[in-house]
């Protein structure tokens, strides 16, 4: 089987799980996004992204970041946003984003690369291509241009107090593994995959939201779970009962869990 067919014949991110016409799948995103926004514009604020810059977010999602970014850039600056459904970036109107719809992957689209920054968050390590696609985001970069990646290292399925939420937690990972191809660990390869392509000044740092049942990320969780319900139950031993213990966990008022860290990685195009 060729690659292209090979790419075809499994499925991939978005085209059954996460499917971006899911009820639910706007709110889930848009949590995980208030969950991680706050450190994703200090990392990016401390790279320097400002007026005149180009920049590149791929896998955008809902666009909060890209959003973000285009009021940074200024009136001299553009930021172009690519992801391989644009539903919820098409919602968004601004004079200095451009949009385009692209499996990275698999396409090469009209991309003039020589970006000051391409960013990529939670995107990587759902995707088994992830090395080819890192080594083209370095292509796009231009000498002297940052590259911002950032991706999960689970510690819910190895430490969590609750049984139910550690056991869903490893389930949805193996399910996700066995359906798309994710690495849940993926995170902890950053910044050493980025020494490997050649980039400098090389830096990381790591998030780690509380899980509650009032905040973003327990939101996230809940939607997530409920999403990768079927897919828990057809891929792992884990029980649907205790998918719903981890849910009612989710909900109650004296939950503190821990779940992800968000590790990001960057560095710099010599040049």
């Amino acid at each position: 089987m060729r690659a292209g067919q090979d790419h075809q014949a499994r499925e991939h991110y978005g085209d059954r799980i996460f499917h971006g016409g899911t009820a639910g799948e706007l709110a889930r995103l848009e949590a995980l996004a208030a969950a991680f926004d706050p450190a994703s514009r200090r990392w990016l604020a401390a790279l320097g992204v400002g007026h005149g810059w180009r920049c590149l977010d791929v896998g955008a999602g809902p666009g909060s970041l890209t959003r973000w970014l285009a009021g940074q850039v200024g009136e001299d600056g553009e930021v172009v946003a690519v992801d391989r459904d644009t539903r919820f970036l098409e919602r968004i109107s601004h004079p200095r984003l451009r949009v385009v719809q692209a499996d990275l992957t698999v396409e090469d689209p009209p991309l003039p690369g020589g970006y000051d920054l391409v960013h990529a968050r939670f995107v990587l390590m759902h995707l088994r291509e992830r090395e080819e696609l890192l080594d083209r985001l370095v292509s796009y970069l231009r000498p002297g241009g940052f590259l911002l990646v950032s991706d999960a290292a689970d510690l819910a399925s190895q430490s969590s107090p609750d049984h139910a939420f550690r056991r869903t937690m490893t389930g949805m990972w193996q399910a996700l593994a066995a359906t798309i191809g994710t690495d849940g660990q993926w995170g902890r390869q950053y910044p050493a995959a980025l020494a490997r392509r050649g980039l400098r000044v090389l830096g990381m740092a790591a998030e780690l939201p509380v899980v509650s049942a009032a905040s973003p990320l327990g939101v996230f969780w809940g939607l997530t779970f409920r999403e990768c319900r079927a897919a828990i139950s057809a891929h792992t031993d884990v029980r649907d009962e205790t998918v719903d213990r981890a849910l009612e966990y989710l909900g109650e008022p004296d939950t503190r869990d821990l779940s992800m860290a968000m590790i990001g990685g960057w560095g710099r195009r010599p040049g």
